[in-house]
């Protein structure tokens, strides 16, 4: 019986890696070369220089334009609004005229997948839908009182940005990584 269990084990394990090697990914983790407007002003403070392609070009695909932008490493520490069970992989606060972007860094496909989140929350503050206040936050003319009573989950700002974020993750992806 024991060894059955091994055994199983040992062939799901199998089954998986002849999945990932027969299946890869379409994509490299390699930019290519593209041209992206530059129509915002965006200041990378992080140590990876494909971060402002990355993201200038997510703003590109979602028509903005003339805005600032602060780009730094998420590093898990700050303080949010959610509690710490939730692992947050980036973060979007708007105040003085500037957006502060926080992201977890890695691979460029680890940075398109949070950023093309990331860029939906930008464009619901830019289109005066999204503002987190020291109070609460305002969505689509309703205010949430903090500490939020709601699951992260089910905020109606973060079922947006998951809901819009799956076609322009697949539109940065197509235009910014090699393809295999």
């Amino acid at each position: 019986m024991k060894n059955k269990v091994v055994y199983i084990i040992i062939l799901i394990v199998l089954v998986i890696l002849g999945i990932i090697f027969l299946f890869p990914s379409k994509y490299t983790n390699n930019l290519k070369q593209v041209k992206i407007e530059r129509t915002n002003q965006i200041y990378n403070a992080t140590n990876n220089t494909s971060v402002d392609t990355i993201y200038r070009k997510g703003l590109e695909i979602l028509d903005i334009k003339n805005e600032k932008f602060i780009i730094t490493k998420f590093n898990g520490k700050e303080r949010t609004i959610f509690n710490e069970e939730i692992k947050l992989r980036g973060a979007v606060i708007e105040k003085d005229g500037y957006y502060f972007i926080k992201t977890d860094l890695g691979s460029n496909k680890n940075i398109i997948d949070i950023a093309s989140h990331e860029l939906i929350h930008v464009k619901q503050m830019v289109n005066g839908n999204f503002k987190i206040t020291d109070r609460g936050i305002y969505y689509k003319g309703k205010f949430y009182k903090l500490p939020l009573e709601v699951k992260y989950e089910d905020l109606p700002w973060e079922k947006e940005a998951y809901k819009e974020s799956i076609p322009l993750l697949k539109i940065m992806k197509d235009s910014l990584l090699q393809k295999r």
